[in-house]
């Protein structure tokens, strides 16, 4: 963990005030620069919801790569990446679409998000940069809905005093404990529906909703997406996607042996399966009735489980319709275990 530098006493900084939030900032190193960057960006980046039809899928991938790279930098944890040219072409392709929609909430997001991937970058601007991030943030907020920018300020200090206190923002809300405004919120929905709309936002909806709700733990598969190269992220959304699916494949056979392959099929640029043989199927006949008593055990006892418990259903669901599969008898069995030791 990274903490704050610096003798300003975070109860004086009005960082509604573009030199107080300068000054702070010099004092800070380029991690909490960009954290409290990100996460400011991270507030009003629905405001994508208010992009026509046109620009929607250019704005969105340039804001997305934008978001994912700061707040894989603010963690901290990689030396041998270089962070200049990661940020550069992020940051480049934001800059090249600045005045691409008229809409003016639209317009302080992507300073925001701009402002937010030079700091990334490195030089002696980065106060100016971060201090621009916040006040870009909250002109975004009080444009889009009329009022709600003081209460983004606020939740810029509370994460800045937060993180001071050496504590982990990341496996935090964006809001921390601040009640969302309303608009913001409906608004926050909003951007998702859309997002829900089109398979090839699947990833992008997940991860923001997951980084919103101070849930997204996958950091590794997150350091793999931001060095998809740059002709990818140039041809467009849907060619992001495919390489993303790709990805979150080797990353999950990586990470959990399956009970089939991943194949690619070049014609169609989808993949497939191969199912595994059970090796041993009298010993997968005698262990699912037992793991069968066992959940039956489970929810007779005083341990939070019980019949309408997820855990329990997809154990009983895979035991009563899939135990003639073993790909599917992997996955939920991995996955309730997972779930047991949080």
């Amino acid at each position: 963990m990274v903490f704050v530098r610096g003798m300003v006493a975070m109860a004086e900084v009005d960082f509604s005030d573009f030199i107080q939030s300068k000054t702070w900032f010099e004092t800070q190193n380029t991690t909490t620069m960009t954290l409290v960057a990100n996460r400011a960006a991270l507030r009003v980046a629905a405001n994508l919801s208010f992009a026509s039809k046109e620009v929607f899928d250019v704005l969105t991938l340039a804001t997305m790569r934008s978001l994912i790279i700061t707040a894989v930098r603010a963690l901290d944890l990689r030396t041998d990446i270089n962070w200049t040219r990661i940020a550069s072409s992020a940051h480049a392709a934001i800059q090249n679409n600045l005045s691409i929609s008229p809409h003016p909430a639209i317009n302080s997001l992507l300073r925001t998000v701009a402002s937010s991937t030079a700091i990334c970058i490195g030089n002696s601007r980065s106060a100016d940069h971060s201090a621009q991030a916040i006040s870009s943030a909250r002109s975004s907020a009080h444009t889009a809905f009329y009022g709600t920018g003081s209460v983004h300020t606020f939740a810029v200090l509370r994460s800045s005093q937060i993180f001071s206190g050496g504590n982990n923002l990341n496996t935090m809300p964006i809001w921390l404990s601040i009640p969302v405004p309303s608009e913001i919120l409906g608004n926050h929905e909003q951007f998702l529906k859309r997002l829900s709309i089109d398979p090839k936002w699947s990833f992008w909806h997940d991860w923001y909703l997951a980084v919103w709700e101070g849930n997204f733990r996958n950091w590794k598969l997150a350091f793999k997406i931001i060095e998809i190269l740059d002709e990818i992220w140039n041809d467009g959304p849907e060619a992001v996607a495919t390489g993303i699916e790709r990805i979150q494949a080797e990353h999950f056979t990586n990470q959990h042996p399956l009970a089939e392959t991943i194949q690619l099929n070049p014609e169609t640029n989808r993949f497939y399966v191969t199912p595994t043989p059970i090796q041993n199927a009298p010993l997968i006949g005698t262990l699912l009735p037992r793991v069968q008593d066992s959940v039956e055990d489970a929810t007779l006892g005083n341990n939070g489980l019980n019949d309408q418990s997820r855990k329990v259903r997809v154990l009983s669901r895979t035991l009563t319709r899939y135990a003639n599969d073993p790909q599917r008898i992997e996955m939920d069995f991995t996955s309730v275990a997972v779930g047991l030791r949080r």
